[in-house]
């Protein structure tokens, strides 16, 4: 097969992502791996698509399949861990997400993915631990504050919680949770 035809799909796929016709590009990076197999961010794509369109399950088989092929890019364990945990399948989501972290240990995403799988299986020690990494990777990443402030409560840090807590209702003070929390709600 021409590799040239195999990578007109897969830059075919890409704009089609860009343009939210998510068929047409499974189709387009379907024919790319039909014409290479071996093309890993063909898999990831794949799989990122199927993650976006909440078709889980479906995510598991290409990312897995990417990350055989590109076993040092953490973006392919990133989605799948986010598959994982949106199947409910912690300890697996767990594991993925800390092979990004391992990879990137400055991605914030990474780790605030990793602490949020740590406090759905109620290790809130690991859940502080990751959470405080994504915000010392990136301070200004308001998503990190409230779940970090939630897992030093249940451990314990009441006095610690109310930092992140308050600079949760700083950069959005309607979010209800956090102000049942603070007893403002």
């Amino acid at each position: 097969t021409d590799p040239k035809h195999t990578l007109a799909n897969y830059q075919l796929g890409l704009s089609f992502v860009k343009m939210g016709r998510h068929e047409d590009a499974l189709d387009k990076q379907q024919k790319a791996i039909q014409s290479d197999p071996g093309l890993s961010k063909a898999h990831y794509q794949i799989g990122s698509i199927f993650a976006y369109l909440k078709q889980y399950k479906k995510a598991i088989k290409p990312l897995k399949k990417s990350i055989s092929l590109s076993p040092k890019f953490p973006m392919s364990y990133y989605q799948l861990g986010i598959a994982y945990s949106h199947l409910n399948q912690h300890q697996k989501a767990i594991e993925a997400l800390e092979q990004v972290v391992r990879i990137n240990n400055l991605y914030a995403k990474g780790h605030l993915a990793l602490g949020l799988a740590h406090t759905k299986v109620k290790q809130y020690d690991q859940a502080i631990v990751h959470l405080q990494k994504a915000l010392d990777s990136n301070p200004s990443f308001v998503e990190a504050y409230y779940p970090l402030g939630l897992s030093l409560m249940k451990v314990g840090r009441f006095e610690d919680a109310s930092v992140p807590l308050n600079q949760t209702t700083i950069d959005n003070p309607d979010y209800p949770n956090v102000q049942n929390q603070l007893g403002m709600g």
